[in-house]
């Protein structure tokens, strides 16, 4: 019986250590959620020149495409999978139509990118103002959309693991 009792102790432990490292899962994800958003800010603010600091622009852009890159590879690497072991029909099918969303976007982004070199930026400021304009849109949507179905299903495996653990 002890050694049953000792085994049970050793589940739940392990449970309660997953449900905390799923919480640091959790506030990895809403950090690079929350570094996009500045990201998108700061290009949208240089955006709002009449002309382009191409120094600034450079910086702009590359600090979005660092932070999505970064954010893509947290979603297909950690948590992706990571929901992918629950067993929710819906939620497998939100997270298909996500990772089939993604790579949509990431074409779209690389396109963008080869399109408005910088020399086509200087040569079309406002068509590039433009362009921009809906691909931070679709950034933010695409966050926004990643929010909705990611943080509540990790929310109730934390919630699900909490209701494991016992006292120290």
């Amino acid at each position: 019986m002890a050694a049953i009792d000792r085994y049970h102790h050793e589940q739940l432990s392990f449970l309660a250590q997953s449900g905390r490292v799923m919480e640091e899962q959790i506030e990895h994800l809403e950090e690079l959620y929350r570094l996009a958003a500045i990201r998108v800010a700061a290009l949208r603010r240089v955006c709002t020149d009449p002309t382009p600091d191409i120094a600034q622009l450079s910086k702009a852009r590359h600090g979005l495409i660092s932070v999505s890159i970064a954010r893509s590879r947290y979603l297909q690497t950690v948590i992706y999978p990571l929901l992918g072991a629950v067993s929710d029909a819906a939620l497998s099918l939100a997270i298909q139509d996500l990772d089939s969303d993604l790579a949509t976007r990431r074409a779209l982004s690389s396109r963008h990118v080869t399109h408005w070199s910088l020399d086509a930026v200087q040569a079309d400021w406002p068509g590039y103002r433009k362009a921009v304009a809906r691909l931070l849109r679709g950034v933010e949507t695409r966050i926004v959309k990643e929010k909705s179905v990611i943080l509540p299903a990790l929310h109730k495996a934390v919630m699900t693991r909490a209701e494991c653990r016992i006292p120290a």
